[in-house]
Parts: structure tokens; C-alpha cells; sequence
């Protein structure tokens, strides 16, 4: 995780404003977007950098557009009948041969910069990376988060869900994603 040492110090005052609007629900600094500016360009490599544990989330609404249907189900396995079971199982099989062929876009990596406060107190600034071809990383600011668990549950919520935990998607989450047709 990167940490905010490695910040140019003219940040400094953003993200004190950061650190108190998650800890203390302060209104946040209007110049906040020039920090979130700064590392979706110049400070790219930071980002990069920060990887946490080569963690990688699916983009379960992504995927599911894509995959999550009844007649993409049947024409695999030669059925013509789908239960909630079978789109269950069959939703686990494309999520893990998304992540095995290793999609940038569907399977972006998870980055996490922490700043550190005067009062010992920290927050981390969460970004998702994706990989679009030539164009290359694409940084998506995801929000600012008291820990990395947080922004971890945070994305659960958002249904990216993390490639280590791909044996722990609850059945009614992919369903709530399923196109039946």
C-alpha cells in the first residue's frame, strides 16, 4: 500500500480535509479533485505502486450483461431448461474462466494509497485499475475509506467482488444479476 510519505507535500492540506471528512464528517476540501486529478495522471506510478496483495476484484455487472443468460446457459450445456441452480453453477464456471483468462477490464486490480494524519489517525484512497487494450491502466477513483476492509465491503456492495473469495459469492447475488429471457 502506498502511503502518503510518497505524496508531493503540497497535498498536504487535502488530505488532512480527507482524513477528517471520513473519521469526522467534515465537509470536504473543494480542491479535492486536484489530488484525485493528480494521480489518475502524474502520479499514475503511485498508484501502480499500491497494489494491494495482487488483489483483483470482478466486475460482477460487467460480466453479467455479457454472460448471465438463460439461452448463453442453454446453448453450453444443451439444455432447455434452467433452474436457479444451474445458472448458480453456471455463473461460478464464467465468473473463474473470466478471471483464468484474465480479463483487465472484467478483472480489474485493486489499489489502496493511505494517508497518514497528524492525530494517528489514516484513510486510504481506493482506486480500481483496468486495462483497456492500447489505451493502457485506466484509474477509477472509487472513494475514500477508513481501511482497506472497508473499501474492500464497499466494493462487495458495488458487486466487484475479490478473486480470493470467488468460493464465497452468495447464490443470490449472482441471481439478482442473472438476465433471465
Amino acid at each position: 500500500m502506498t502511503n502518503s510519505s510518497s505524496l508531493p507535500s503540497y497535498f498536504r492540506h487535502i488530505y488532512d480535509s480527507i482524513i477528517r471528512h471520513v473519521w469526522e464528517h467534515e465537509t470536504l476540501s473543494s480542491d479535492v479533485t486536484e489530488l484525485t486529478d493528480w494521480f489518475e495522471s502524474d502520479g499514475l506510478d503511485l498508484i501502480v505502486d499500491s497494489w494491494i496483495n495482487d488483489e483483483m476484484v470482478v466486475n460482477l455487472k460487467t460480466i453479467s450483461k455479457e454472460i448471465f443468460r438463460d439461452a448463453e446457459l442453454m446453448r453450453e450445456r444443451s439444455v432447455s431448461v434452467v433452474s436457479n441452480a444451474d445458472r448458480f453453477s453456471y455463473g461460478l464456471e464464467q465468473i473463474k474462466r473470466c478471471v483464468e483468462s484474465n480479463d483487465g477490464y472484467a478483472v480489474p486490480s485493486v489499489h489502496c494509497i493511505k494517508l497518514n494524519g497528524h492525530n494517528e489517525q489514516s484513510v486510504v484512497i481506493g482506486y480500481l485499475l483496468e486495462i483497456h487494450g492500447q489505451e493502457g491502466s485506466v484509474p477509477t477513483f472509487m472513494g475514500f475509506y477508513k481501511s482497506r476492509a472497508d473499501f474492500l465491503d464497499f466494493l462487495r456492495g458495488q458487486d466487484y467482488w475479490p478473486v480470493s473469495e470467488l468460493h464465497n459469492i452468495p447464490e443470490s447475488t449472482i441471481l439478482s444479476l442473472w438476465n433471465i429471457e
